[in-house]
């Protein structure tokens, strides 16, 4: 785990470098960048640029009238101009928002949502948008009025654009911040909430998009803070609250592609136990993913999103046999020839064609009738240089090579091993799945011993 810093410390270092060592800003936040990376520092989350003085006396102004505003009259038309002005300060980048920060303006913003409940909804558009722009990349801000009022919005969820932007601030609460999720998850009136929305059967296909978009934020691990990540427990609390009316989503928004890929993506992400792999197929979802497949097969962010499914739910034996049985092994093939020059699509596709065939010999035998090999051949041939598919390739061909000579013959025909030996020479990093492939191959390997002892004894 990565050590942290407070912004303090790093301004500190900063602010010493000038004083003490005559350095200009420039060369002492260099200076302080280069000791703290030397001492195994994360700056991940520290600004290391400054502003300038008048950017800072800029941002400070406006947020003294915004307070003023507030304190003297909350319906002022010329509010949303203010809220126009700070939005776009926010907008320009890290710095700036850690100096609104620290200016108070989220309390300032929560506070007046607070005090004026009954305001018009153009005002609570413009407050939550200045929140969105604050918080992006910024979330340590969200405190106990911040998330009562998101509580509140959500529980309320009589107006849909105010729903799509309590839900989009929730976002930005949530990324590079455990704690924030962990306490989202907790709520039990927060889990309601959404829980009506996702129940509706009217639901907004952008209401939708966004809160399966929180649901990938809920599984993130991306907080260098966070100790214990809890990444696996949060995705099983949004799989056992919210898996079933994802899988109804699939038949409702058929026809919409941009909700479809965001429920995929959802899924994608929570689907993280065997059980939840099955109640996916029990629930039909095998069936709706192949009824989209087919009809979508020419666009390719669906199909990719489809590969990245079918490889989470083949981490269940049982189910990846089922896979094969609902979905012809044509379809998936004929995908990945119509996207052969996609790296992205054809590592997804062959990643899923590597669960399906683990331990799974039918799998196996379907593949190598559709003549899988050409397709291995052409792939490493087109994309050499693409170090997931290589590996992706080679996981296949272990599974695919097993006990089967004829397939082994026709790769080697295919000339297989002289291409895997040339990507070798420039890719080390798929030394080991590449040597894997070779030896199932029959090929000759060469091993390295990576380390040897001394030969003297040990001492205590």
């Amino acid at each position: 785990m990565s050590r942290t810093i407070s912004q303090k410390t790093f301004d500190d270092a900063v602010k010493e470098n000038i004083e003490e060592f005559s350095m200009t800003n420039d060369e002492a936040v260099k200076d302080a960048i280069k000791q703290f990376e030397t001492q195994g520092v994360s700056l991940q989350n520290i600004i290391t640029n400054s502003l300038k003085t008048n950017e800072v006396d800029i941002l400070t102004k406006k947020i003294e009238n915004l307070k003023k505003i507030v304190l003297e009259n909350p319906s002022d038309p010329e509010l949303i101009s203010v809220l126009s002005d700070i939005k776009e300060e926010c907008d320009d980048g890290i710095a700036k928002r850690v100096l609104a920060g620290e200016c108070g303006l989220h309390s300032t913003l929560t506070n007046f949502l607070i005090n004026n409940e009954l305001m018009d909804e153009t005002f609570k558009v413009g407050v939550l948008e200045v929140l969105i722009a604050l918080m992006t990349g910024y979330p340590d801000l969200l405190d106990d009025n911040g998330f009562k009022i998101i509580e509140n919005m959500l529980k309320d969820a009589t107006s849909e654009i105010l729903v799509i932007l309590t839900l989009k601030w929730s976002v930005e609460c949530c990324i590079k911040h455990e704690l924030n999720r962990t306490k989202f998850l907790n709520s039990d009136c927060l889990m309601n909430s959404m829980k009506n929305l996702m129940e509706k059967e009217t639901i907004s296909p952008d209401i939708l998009r966004v809160m399966c978009k929180l649901f990938q934020t809920f599984v993130l691990n991306d907080d260098i803070r966070a100790e214990i990540p809890l990444a696996h427990k949060h995705a099983c609390q949004i799989s056992n609250n919210f898996l079933s009316s994802l899988v109804k989503c699939l038949k409702v928004f058929k026809n919409d592609k941009k909700v479809l890929v965001a429920v995929l993506q959802a899924l994608s992400a929570i689907i993280v136990r065997n059980e939840y792999c099955q109640y996916f197929v029990d629930a039909e979802g095998l069936v709706l993913l192949r009824d989209i497949w087919i009809e979508n097969l020419d666009d390719e962010t669906l199909c990719r999103n489809c590969f990245n499914l079918i490889k989470i739910i083949a981490g269940n034996d049982e189910v990846k046999a089922k896979v094969m049985e609902v979905i012809d092994v044509s379809i998936i093939v004929s995908t990945l020839q119509k996207f052969l020059n996609s790296a992205k699509t054809c590592s997804q596709g062959f990643g899923a064609l590597s669960m399906l065939t683990l331990r799974n010999n039918n799998n196996c035998k379907l593949l190598r009738e559709k003549n899988i090999d050409e397709l291995i051949v052409q792939s490493i041939k087109i994309h050499a240089t693409a170090k997931k598919l290589l590996k992706n390739i080679c996981w296949l061909i272990k599974n695919l090579a097993q006990g089967n000579e004829k397939f082994i013959s026709d790769l080697l025909t295919l000339g297989i091993e002289e291409i895997l030996r040339d990507v070798l020479t420039k890719h080390q990093d798929c030394t080991f799945e590449i040597n894997m492939a070779l030896r199932l191959l029959g090929c000759e390997v060469t091993s390295q011993e990576i380390w040897t002892g001394e030969g003297r004894g040990i001492c205590n």
